[in-house]
């Protein structure tokens, strides 16, 4: 149950230390560095990159330090440092089955096209002292096919029809206005619960 509160920027500004001193924890030990982060726990910072919205591993890591290691907590952060930052550019999609993989599990396809790939894993917890520092092979480059090019041979899948266009761009800040596209109206209805899910 939540309970409205009052204060005012004294009690922003208490809280704001308390939750420094409890991310700092004892000061008698060495403090993380966000190179530290990004480098050590990569893939929490993927993670806060990839939810975030923004492919920055300094900002991802400086999120996660900040939040105290909450993947969560570093998501809302980023995303909400995002909102104030200009679109420069526009991605372009890319050949999937070129990439160079690391880990390709498929819970949906039991023989997926190309394998499994397991990728890097342990299941014993060990304290870093004592994790052997295996030689670094060279990855050879090879190409992986998409599961959706057997689901279209199979007819499970079908390609995109040549009348096919990008959908217009909505603006997601200004009121919807009717007659509104289907879009616009259900990004209106899904923002409530968006803002309710994070409070």
């Amino acid at each position: 149950m939540y309970v409205a509160v009052k204060g005012g920027e004294k009690a922003i500004r208490a809280a704001h230390a308390l939750q420094e001193q409890k991310r700092r924890g004892d000061g008698r030990l060495p403090e993380l560095s966000v190179e530290q982060i990004g480098d050590q726990l990569s893939l929490a910072v993927d993670r806060v990159m990839t939810e975030g919205g923004i492919a920055d591993r300094e900002l991802a890591a400086l999120a996660l330090k900040q939040a105290s290691g909450d993947n969560v907590e570093a998501i809302f952060l980023l995303r909400a440092y995002r909102t104030t930052l200009p679109r420069l550019a526009v991605s372009e999609p890319i050949n999937t089955a070129e990439m160079r993989l690391e880990r390709r599990i498929s819970a949906v396809y039991k023989d997926i096209p190309g394998g499994q790939l397991l990728g890097p894993l342990t299941t014993t917890p060990t304290a870093c002292s004592i994790l052997p520092c295996w030689p670094t092979a060279k990855r050879r480059l090879c190409s992986k096919p998409m599961a959706k090019q057997s689901r279209r041979r199979t007819s499970l899948a079908c390609s995109r029809s040549r009348g096919w266009r990008r959908p217009r761009k909505i603006a997601a800040r200004r009121p919807t206005i009717s007659p509104a596209p289907r879009r616009s109206t259900l990004l209106a209805f899904l923002a409530p619960a968006a803002a309710d899910a994070r409070r």
